[in-house]
C-alpha cells in the first residue's frame, strides 16, 4: 500500500491565531509596554495577553503600527509605549520587532490547511485507487506568506511531519 496526503483549505480552524495569540502573549510579556488601539470593534490583543499591569505615562517613546485586513472594516492602529533604553540590548530588540511584525500581519496570514492520510493503490491503468477510509487526520498553518501557493503548503507539511507519503495532492478553492 502507498499513502495519499490530501490537503485543503481549513476555514473553521483557528490554529493560526492561536498561534498568533500565542506568540503576542510571548513578546508582550518579554517586553516592559504599553499598548493603546483605535479601532475598538478589535480587541487589543496586547492588553488582553499582557500578565502585568503598566499604565501609558511610565514610558517615553511610542511606536505606530498600522495593520488592514481585506475587509474595510478589518483594520487596527497599534500605539506601542515603551522606554527605548529597555530595547537596547539584541534579545530584547529582536523581541519587539518581531511584535510589531506580528502586529502588522494582525489581519493577514492566517492559512490553516485539513490534511488526511490515505492509503491507495495504483491501477494498471494509472490510476489511484482509495482502498478505505482516512486513517490519519492533522492540520497545519502557514503564517510566513499572506497568500500560500502549493510548495508553500507542502513545505510547510514536510517541515512538520517529513515525508510520510508516496503521493501529495494539495486542493485549493
Amino acid at each position: 500500500m502507498k499513502t495519499l496526503v490530501k490537503i485543503t483549505p481549513d476555514h473553521n480552524s483557528t490554529a493560526s491565531y492561536d498561534a498568533f495569540k500565542a506568540d503576542i502573549n510571548y513578546f508582550a510579556n518579554e517586553l516592559n509596554i504599553f499598548c493603546e488601539i483605535k479601532n475598538n470593534d478589535f480587541i487589543n490583543v496586547i492588553e488582553e495577553q499582557k500578565r502585568y499591569v503598566t499604565e501609558k505615562e511610565e514610558y517615553t517613546d511610542s511606536i505606530v503600527i498600522n495593520a488592514t485586513g481585506y475587509s474595510q472594516s478589518d483594520w487596527q492602529t497599534y500605539t506601542i509605549h515603551y522606554n527605548k533604553k529597555e530595547i537596547e540590548g539584541e534579545i530584547k530588540k529582536t523581541y519587539f520587532y518581531a511584535l510589531i511584525k506580528e502586529l502588522k500581519r494582525s489581519f493577514t496570514h492566517f492559512n490553516d490547511y485539513f490534511c488526511e492520510k490515505f492509503e491507495y493503490i495504483e491501477t494498471k491503468k494509472g490510476k489511484l485507487a482509495v482502498v478505505n477510509e482516512p486513517y490519519d487526520f492533522v492540520t497545519i498553518c502557514v503564517d510566513t506568506v499572506e497568500f500560500p501557493t502549493k510548495e508553500n503548503i507542502e513545505t510547510e507539511y514536510l517541515e512538520i511531519y517529513g515525508k510520510d507519503f508516496d503521493k501529495i495532492e494539495i486542493l485549493e478553492e
